[in-house]
């Protein structure tokens, strides 16, 4: 058995082992998608089976309602489709910095901030966005 891919990521505990793990690499998540293919000989000759990974693009929302605006309904500023080693950062009208992730796993809930539009910079691996978003919260 010999697995094989389009891809640049690793196959795990090896690419001879029939239950293998693929973990795509950052540049995987580049494309749109990869080809996984496994071969097997055997004594009528070598069989081969192909699975193709579909890879979607990152959604980033334009506003959230962290809690208690809206408990357990979109409390999180969520990136849809998020890549592994993504990093966050969010500023405030003035440009001062109110929030930073290296590894974001979409937990910023706009803890201690008011209702307001921030700017956030997003570096996936080989890929920046910007933009706004802006947080929606009763005031009292």
């Amino acid at each position: 058995v010999i697995w094989t891919t389009s891809g640049s990521g690793t196959f795990s505990p090896s690419d001879t082992s029939l239950n293998a793990i693929y973990t795509p690499s950052a540049s995987d998540f580049l494309k749109d998608s990869i080809v996984l293919s496994i071969t097997k000989a055997g004594g009528c000759g070598p069989v081969i089976d192909r699975i193709v990974v579909e890879f979607s693009k990152l959604i980033i929302p334009n506003v959230f309602t962290p809690y208690p605006g809206s408990p357990g309904y979109n409390d999180y500023f969520v990136l849809q489709n998020l890549v592994p080693n993504t990093k966050l950062f969010v500023y405030d009208r003035w440009g001062l910095l109110v929030y930073q992730s290296d590894y974001y796993h979409n937990e910023w809930d706009a803890y201690g901030l008011k209702a307001d539009v921030y700017y956030y910079v997003v570096e996936a691996p080989n890929k920046s966005y910007h933009g706004s978003v802006q947080v929606i919260r009763e005031e009292n």
